[in-house]
């Protein structure tokens, strides 16, 4: 326990420290109250505030944030996941993969984002949201087949009553799609943000002021792998100071709304484990200047841990070195953080590598941007990686913009929609509570093939047989998406099979004709056998079993062939009648 809450005490001191230069700069020379060595030591930390400025500077977060004042883009992201160990890559997780495209026209009023989830080149999830004209939508693809739009008109307020909301939020919502709003605006405004900012700096401030502050002007350490002289800056805080931050800095995050209302009783037993306490560790802060510039500064926090940050800013690149080293009697631990950024014209690479030592254990993870921009184009490249002993798993983002040119529209909802605004008051509740029941249901479900698929889960669910005369609503839809998933215009084979194998646990009867063309005259015994088409079609009863019927139907089935699957439904439940099968067009 003693252990448990040093590691406490400690995390929280590295963490309001790391970002108390921002305050420093403000109080500390703003004003003239601070003389000799406590003005130096203001002046020099400031300094790693102006540095995180300017990493927190970023081309590409300004690419984006333009985007909403662009006239006319269309925009492709790929996102792909890797994973081997010792080189290995045959791990399904390489498979996983998602695709995102954005459109948008000012000139006709149109905006359309696709998001999709792929394993392989199956689609195991899609949702759609458009913006024509005064009408705006949104689908889940494959399991509803038109979109749902609201117009922000005389009914709006009835139709966001139907939908659970108020006409407001689906005004905010018209508005972020409109490029008016910024979706994060409404968490916390900047005014709020600084407010909170200012708050606690002001703690930290009034804290480390109230320090024992002195100076060496001869300082020697080792930068950049050279002994160097440097003047030295310290202030030094007790462990009474300490405690009397961090229980301030604890006391007023419980009167925050969004943290009070969840973590008081966290907070309380924090509070209560740092007073009771009786080694709460003394704080030392050094920064070291060298030709008026911040080299180096160091935290030592008495006993437990040492913090170093070291940054510099040469040839257009700028670099932080960030060490915490934590001291045990069992385990050293050590944490070092990298980040770059170099900014040439119309480009700017930037990278963090945080590596880790914890006794004989470590690892590393990383992320690294890329952007390229011109006047016609922009190009993005996101790396995600992390790497422990053979194993190095990434994600990867690539991310391409065309500004200006036209593009054919993806979409359109012309007799493509259905409008909830035009519709009766007893029809859009209707189609409402179906798409609340429906959607979420579906979408578990995919994402359930999705994890079995990747081997994240494992299918061992048994399901609670039940005659389809007491099937609720929700069992038929639940019995319904395990087939619905595999249907589309161009089913691979493999997932054909799938789908086969899924219904031989509940076929009834099927059927295998042979479509008759200008290629396939019906005599199987003179004509190539990939030439040869059949339509399949397979009767749904649930709990009847036919593995002999299922073994013909897939002797059909040709590898080197697309196919059309089709599902059909019972009028009285809604439950699948039966599924056609039929090769592809070409």
């Amino acid at each position: 326990m003693k252990s448990k809450k040093i590691l406490i005490i400690t995390l929280i001191i590295i963490l309001v420290l790391a970002v108390a230069g921002t305050v420093f700069a403000y109080l500390f020379i703003a004003t003239d109250t601070f003389k000799g060595d406590k003005e130096l030591f203001a002046k020099y930390i400031s300094q790693n505030s102006e540095t995180l400025e300017k990493f927190t500077d970023l081309q590409t977060k300004k690419v984006y944030e333009g985007l909403k004042d662009e006239e006319k883009y269309e925009s492709d992201t790929e996102i792909k996941a890797t994973y081997s160990e010792g080189g290995e890559v045959s791990n399904p997780i390489n498979n996983l993969s998602a695709k995102i495209n954005i459109q948008k026209d000012n000139t006709e009023d149109y905006f359309y984002a696709d998001g999709q989830i792929l394993y392989g080149n199956e689609k195991y999830l899609e949702a759609e949201a458009i913006k024509d004209q005064e009408a705006y939508g949104v689908r889940f693809t494959d399991i509803v087949k038109q979109f749902v739009t609201v117009k922000n008109d005389s009914k709006l307020g009835e139709v966001a009553k139907d939908l659970g909301t108020d006409s407001v939020t689906l005004e905010k919502i018209m508005d972020v799609i409109d490029g008016k709003e910024n979706a994060t605006e409404e968490i916390i405004s900047k005014e709020d943000v600084q407010k909170i900012k200012d708050k606690y700096m002001n703690i930290i401030t009034n804290a480390v002021s109230n320090g024992t502050f002195s100076s060496n002007k001869d300082a020697k350490i080792t930068y950049n792998n050279n002994t160097v002289s440097a003047k030295a800056y310290t202030v030094s805080l007790t462990s009474e100071q300490v405690e009397g931050m961090i229980v301030e800095i604890l006391n007023n995050l419980k009167e925050e709304d969004k943290i009070g209302e969840k973590y008081q009783d966290k907070i309380n037993d924090i509070i209560s484990n740092i007073t009771d306490e009786k080694e709460i560790p003394a704080v030392k802060i050094t920064v070291y200047e060298q030709n008026k510039k911040t080299i180096r500064t160091a935290i030592e926090i008495t006993s437990l841990a040492k913090i170093t940050v070291e940054n510099t800013d040469e040839n257009n690149e700028l670099k932080t070195k960030i060490q915490i080293s934590g001291i045990s009697t069992e385990t050293t631990e050590e944490y070092n953080i990298e980040i770059t950024k170099k900014t040439d014209e119309n480009q700017e690479n930037v990278e963090a590598v945080l590596s880790v030592t914890n006794g004989d254990d470590t690892y590393q993870a990383g992320i690294s941007n890329t952007l390229k921009n011109s006047d016609s184009e922009i190009q993005i490249k996101t790396i995600f990686e992390y790497k422990k002993d053979i194993l190095t798993a990434a994600l990867n983002l690539n991310n391409n913009i065309i500004l200006g040119d036209s593009f054919e529209k993806k979409q359109s909802l012309a007799n493509n929609n259905y409008v909830l605004n035009d519709a009766t008051a007893e029809s859009r509740q209707k189609v409402i509570t179906q798409l609340k029941q429906v959607v979420p249901e579906k979408m578990t479900t995919r994402m359930g093939l999705l994890m079995e698929a990747i081997g994240l889960k494992q299918n061992n669910v048994t399901e609670t047989e039940k005659p389809e005369s007491e099937m609720t609503q929700v069992d038929i839809n639940k019995f319904n998406a395990k087939f619905e998933f595999f249907t589309g215009d161009e089913v691979t084979p493999e997932n054909v099979k799938t789908l086969i194998g899924i219904a031989k646990e509940n076929l009834g009867s099927y059927e295998i004709n042979i479509v008759e063309d200008s290629q396939n005259s019906g005599n199987t015994t003179t004509t190539d056998p990939e030439k040869i088409k059949y339509s399949i079609k397979l009767k749904i009863e649930k709990g009847k079993t036919n593995e002999d019927g299922t073994n013909q139907i897939l002797a059909k089935i040709s590898d080197k062939k697309k196919y059309k699957v089709s599902i059909f439904y019972k009028e009285q439940n809604n439950m699948i009648d039966y599924i056609t099968i039929d090769e592809a067009a070409k």
